[in-house]
């Protein structure tokens, strides 16, 4: 997991709500809420911004291989729903 980068994000996020005064707090209700946007939000800008493909951001952030085990979890749970 790129956890320098995630703090990074983070540190932006929280300092651009300060400066805007939003309540994190209020918007997202939880720190786990909170964590679940810095990561979905770190993956959309690689791929929005940097134009990494989805695959390639996922990986970058959470770690080598991490994606192919996501879609294969996925995909073994539709095939079992799917049964």
């Amino acid at each position: 997991m790129n956890t320098e980068l995630l703090n990074a994000i983070q540190s932006m996020l929280i300092n651009f709500a300060n400066e805007n005064a939003i309540s994190l707090a209020d918007e997202f209700g939880t720190r786990e809420k909170f964590a679940q946007f810095v990561f979905s939000f770190t993956i959309k800008s690689l791929v929005d911004i940097c134009g990494l493909d989805t695959k390639t951001a996922y990986d970058f952030v959470m770690g080598d291989g991490a994606f192919t085990k996501l879609a294969d979890e996925c995909w073994q749970q539709l095939n079992a729903v799917a049964a």
